[in-house]
Formats: structure tokens, C-alpha cells, sequence
């Protein structure tokens, strides 16, 4: 099938990996501030937005994956149901 399959292992690692690239863009971010990091002060706050979006997303996916782990059949409906709203 075409729709998406979510793994739930796989989104937890994917999320921990987003979590600890998340820590280090913040560290980096703490340092450009105090002038001591490799990036400058504008290149440190785009890899944390960056980082920031991507954490998210893999928190979302984390929350899917569950969502039809537990109940495969409803996550298509509720799909459906919000594209015709």
C-alpha cells in the first residue's frame, strides 16, 4: 500500500537521535553567544531552529506511530475525516 507505515522503534530512535542533536544545537547556541563556539551567532540559531523542527517532527511521528500501533483502522478514518472538513 501507499500510505505511510509508521515503526515505532524506529520513530523513538529517530526522535532520541533528533533529542541529542536538539542538546548539542543548544550548547552550540550558548557558546556563539559567549563567543566561544565554531559558528557564528546567526549560523548557531539556524541549526537550532533546524534542530528544533526536526525534533518536533520525529516527536509527531513517535505519536503516530503509537496512535496506530494501537488502533491501525482509526488513524485512516480521522485522516479522512479531517480532509473533508
Amino acid at each position: 500500500g501507499s500510505e505511510m507505515m509508521y515503526n515505532l522503534e524506529e520513530s523513538e530512535a529517530r526522535l532520541k537521535r533528533a533529542e541529542e542533536t536538539f542538546e548539542d544545537a543548544q550548547l552550540e547556541l550558548l557558546l556563539s553567544k559567549s563567543g566561544e563556539g565554531d559558528l557564528s551567532k546567526k549560523e548557531a540559531q539556524e541549526v537550532w531552529d533546524w534542530a528544533k523542527v526536526q525534533m518536533e517532527k520525529a516527536a509527531d511521528d513517535v505519536v503516530l506511530a503509537k496512535a496506530q500501533a494501537d488502533a491501525p483502522e482509526e488513524i485512516e478514518e480521522t485522516v479522512e475525516a479531517d480532509a473533508q472538513a
